[in-house]
């Protein structure tokens, strides 16, 4: 399907993530809500009396629902190959992979972004905090009714909108590349979160470099023809995001003179794993990154 991107939104029955009793999904293509709908799910779990308070949803309500692998059947369409928009989007896509290796369902391709982190951005000391109920009521959104699930994501659909209003942003991605923040991953091999990007030259503007922007590196050890500090300002320069740690996320790994070993041993466990990560030595990433 050709979207923009889709918002959606996870209610649970308990404290696990396994226990998905609604979702909310709005997709949105050329900036416009194109589809926009609301699933009860049967958790088969139990419910907590906590949860229930929260969004209201009882085991009663869910009776005749269907399980999440007969509503996943009927929305997978909206998560491959797609972006997807969650507030705090880490908790909605846990429980989306939660849900996915519960019943042994194929995974996903696609990428995520957080409105959470959008709307701090926007408004850093205009709210209290970033909930979507405080922030639905900073934006007069009067019909908003937290913590049912179709509601809550189009609240994230809001957020998105006046963000790229506040930004002059033609789209999601442009919006999100403006406000320094990289998109998390999920995919058959690799789960990672959306953050902040860092970048020491905030005000220099990015070289477009295909073959790294966009992409994760780890830079381990010192290099012989440049400095290291030299090295990893080039690298955000052309818009690569550099990580000082050994995760899931990386695309490349860099090995250098001094390259501490337990790290290299770290990301090579990674790669037999079958994270689709590319070791580099120093010639290789400097052709890379082209002449300055």
């Amino acid at each position: 399907m050709n979207m923009d991107y889709v918002a959606i939104d996870f209610e649970t029955a308990n404290q696990y993530p396994t226990s998905a009793c609604s979702i909310g999904l709005v997709a949105v293509t050329n900036n416009k809500i194109e589809f926009a709908t609301e699933y009860l799910i049967d958790p088969e779990e139990e419910f907590s009396d906590f949860n229930i308070s929260i969004h209201h949803i009882t085991p009663v309500d869910v009776e005749e629902a269907g399980t999440f692998p007969e509503i996943w059947g009927k929305i997978k369409g909206y998560f491959d190959g797609t972006k997807i928009f969650a507030h705090n989007a880490g908790f909605d896509l846990g429980v989306l992979k939660a849900m996915i290796e519960k019943y042994h369902l194929e995974p996903p391709a696609l990428k995520f972004g957080c409105t959470l982190k959008i709307a701090s951005k926007l408004w850093p000391e205009e709210m209290v905090n970033h909930r979507l109920s405080t922030i639905s009521s900073y934006l007069e959104m009067d019909d908003h009714v937290h913590h049912d699930a179709l509601s809550d994501a189009k609240v994230c659909v809001e957020i998105i909108n006046r963000g790229q209003r506040m930004t002059c942003s033609s789209s999601a991605d442009e919006l999100y590349d403006s406000l320094g923040i990289r998109y998390g991953c999920y995919d058959k091999t690799r789960f990672y979160p959306t953050m902040y990007r860092y970048q020491r030259q905030k005000t220099a503007p990015l070289s477009s470099n295909p073959r790294l922007n966009d992409k994760v590196v780890c830079v381990l050890g010192k290099p012989q023809k440049t400095t290291r500090g030299q090295l990893l300002a080039r690298l955000e320069k052309s818009g690569a995001y550099v990580e000082k740690n050994i995760n899931r996320s990386l695309d490349y790994v860099v090995v250098l003179g001094n390259c501490p070993k337990i790290k290299l041993m770290l990301a090579a466990e990674l790669a037999t794993q079958g994270v689709p990560l590319k070791f580099l030595n120093e010639d290789e990433i400097l052709e890379m990154l082209g002449a300055e």
